[in-house]
């Protein structure tokens, strides 16, 4: 808003210059009016006091700081304006002047400088002063230089139309001025907005951690964040106007959009794993502006890829030890159960011949198991064999009996009749 007072006073006293040289030249070198002039010689020293004046504002607009007093420098330029205007009319014959044409600018000026109610101010200013200035060369208090004697009626005319037409120019200024200055500040506002959201989409852009690349309809580079310079070790200098081949390498054996692609990259020499997600990049209307490209380093993600795949690993082999353990632990079971039956001597011969076929049995089965654990490790073709079930359950029971059973009353029969393969 500062800014804005400064430039606007400023632009008041450039127009002050020109329209003082303009009216200076109009009677010394087109001599326009000039004949009306009883006092040439006052006409030019007041001309030249605008001139000084007119330095004075300037020098004066450095010394003011705030708003308040920038408001009130204008305020008493329009109205010294309008003092001079006054002088100028009553100087070029009154109610004869060509030059009442100057009251409407400065009431244009104090609404483009200031606001509404300065136009209705200066309207009322400039209509006082120039009624007052025809009433005193009506009644005959003051007599202009070179002044057509005119009719009352032409008087009150004058008067009438001009100061309606200042009140009209002050109300059109004014309403014009209002809304030159809330489109202004409408437009600033939506600047800033637009700013601030191009700012802050910036900002995340350059905050991801992915990296982030826009081309142009030729696929070459146009913007490229931070990320992934970091990433490429390339800077956008030396990625911008290239096409995405040239950076990107892998890209050739892909169509767009890529929804998922992975390839690899140089960086200090050593090679490391990306993956890229392509599509096309759209403007407001949905119409194709080029390309966007989102990508990562994967070379973390592959370590821990690997990682979980080698603890997956010794997962599986720690289920298959404690399988292994779990089908070890049931024949040593047997065969400890055999061995301690026969060291107890208690039990027949034929009994005894039974339970040592069945710890040889069980040490067949412990080398199966081992060697099914070989097969596991280097698998050959299954080998189906046909077995009796019945035989079996016989040796099964014959482990379960032993002299405590006898004693204890528990009687173990089976009625196992056929084969059952």
């Amino acid at each position: 808003m500062h800014s804005d007072l400064v430039k606007r006073v400023s632009a008041l006293i450039n127009i002050r210059i020109i329209v003082v040289t303009i009216l200076f030249g109009s009677f010394y070198i087109f001599e326009i009016g000039y004949d009306r002039l009883a006092h040439p010689a006052s006409f030019s020293y007041f001309i030249a006091f605008l001139y000084f004046l007119t330095i004075v504002y300037a020098l004066a607009l450095r010394r003011i700081r705030t708003n308040r007093r920038f408001v009130v420098f204008a305020y008493t330029q329009i109205g010294i304006d309008i003092a001079a205007e006054t002088a100028i009319i009553y100087m070029t014959g009154g109610i004869d002047s060509m030059f009442a044409f100057l009251f409407p600018l400065s009431i244009l000026s104090a609404g483009i400088v200031l606001n509404r109610r300065a136009c209705y101010i200066f309207a009322t200013l400039s209509s006082i002063l120039y009624g007052l200035l025809l009433d005193l060369q009506f009644y005959g208090i003051i007599k202009p230089s070179a002044a057509i004697v005119s009719a009352e009626k032409d008087y009150f005319y004058s008067i009438f139309a001009h100061i309606t037409a200042f009140y009209l120019v002050g109300y059109l200024s004014g309403y014009l001025s209002e809304k030159l200055h809330r489109a202004t500040e409408s437009l600033k506002e939506r600047e800033t907005v637009l700013s601030d959201l191009k700012a802050f989409s910036k900002y995340v852009v350059e905050s991801m951690p992915s990296g982030i690349f826009t081309t142009d309809m030729n696929r070459r580079i146009i913007s490229f964040n931070t990320a992934a310079q970091e990433i490429t070790k390339l800077s956008h200098t030396d990625v911008a106007g290239k096409t995405l081949e040239d950076i990107f390498p892998f890209l050739t054996e892909f169509h767009e959009p890529l929804e998922r692609g992975e390839g690899e990259l140089q960086r200090d020499n050593e090679t490391f794993p990306v993956g890229m997600r392509l599509s096309k990049l759209k403007d407001g209307s949905g119409k194709p502006i080029g390309l966007i490209g989102v990508f990562q380093d994967l070379t973390e993600l592959k370590a821990m890829e690997a990682e979980v795949k080698r603890k997956e690993k010794w997962a599986v082999i720690g289920e298959l030890s404690a399988s292994i353990a779990h089908e070890l632990r049931n024949p040593l079971a047997s065969l400890k159960a055999s061995v301690e039956m026969l060291l107890e001597k208690k039990v027949s011969g034929r009994h005894a011949d039974h339970l040592m076929k069945i710890a040889l049995s069980e040490m067949d089965r412990l080398n199966g198991i081992i060697t099914n654990f070989l097969l596991y490790a280097r698998p050959q073709e299954l080998n189906k064999k046909p077995f009796d079930l019945n035989e079996s359950l016989k040796n099964v029971i014959t482990l379960l009996q032993s002299p405590e059973t006898d004693k204890k009353d528990v009687t173990i029969s089976a009625n196992l009749n056929g084969g059952v393969i």
